[in-house]
C-alpha cells in the first residue's frame, strides 16, 4: 500500500522548505542594505562643516555632542543611536557628528549649546 500524505503533513512540509528561502532572503537584505550603509563622520572643525555638510546637495542628520558630557549615558545613546541611523539610512542621507567646542560657528549659528546636547538637526545645502 501506498500511503497519501494528509494536508497538514502537506503544509507544514512546504513551511519547512520556505525557511531555508527566508533565510536566503533575509541575508540578501542584510547584505543590500550593508552595502548601501553610511557610516558616521566625525566633523572635526568648522571648515570641515562648512566642506561636507552645508555645501553637499545631499540632506545631512548631525548629531552635535560635547565633549563635557560624552561619558553620560544619553550621549552614548544617542550616539549609538546615531550610528544606527547612518547605517540604515545612509543610501539616503548623511549622517555626521560634530562636538560643539570643535565646530563653535556652526554650533553659534544654529543656536547649539551645551545643555541642549546631544540633539541632532538636519541640513540641506544653502
Amino acid at each position: 500500500h501506498h500511503l497519501r500524505p494528509s494536508n497538514s503533513t502537506h503544509h507544514t512540509g512546504t513551511r519547512n522548505q520556505s525557511q531555508p528561502i527566508m533565510q536566503h532572503a533575509t541575508a540578501l537584505l542584510l547584505l543590500l542594505l550593508h552595502s548601501a550603509a553610511g557610516s558616521l563622520t566625525t566633523l572635526k572643525d568648522d571648515a570641515q562643516f562648512e566642506a561636507e555638510v552645508v555645501q553637499d546637495p545631499v540632506v545631512w542628520g548631525v548629531l552635535f555632542t560635547s565633549k563635557t558630557r560624552d561619558d553620560d549615558a544619553k550621549s552614548k545613546a544617542m550616539l549609538q543611536a546615531a550610528h544606527g541611523l547612518a547605517a540604515g539610512l545612509g543610501h539616503l542621507m548623511r549622517w555626521g557628528r560634530a562636538d560643539i567646542q570643535d565646530c563653535k560657528a556652526f554650533a553659534s549659528e544654529f543656536n547649539v549649546r551645551t545643555r541642549m546636547v546631544p540633539g541632532v538637526l538636519l541640513f540641506s545645502s544653502r
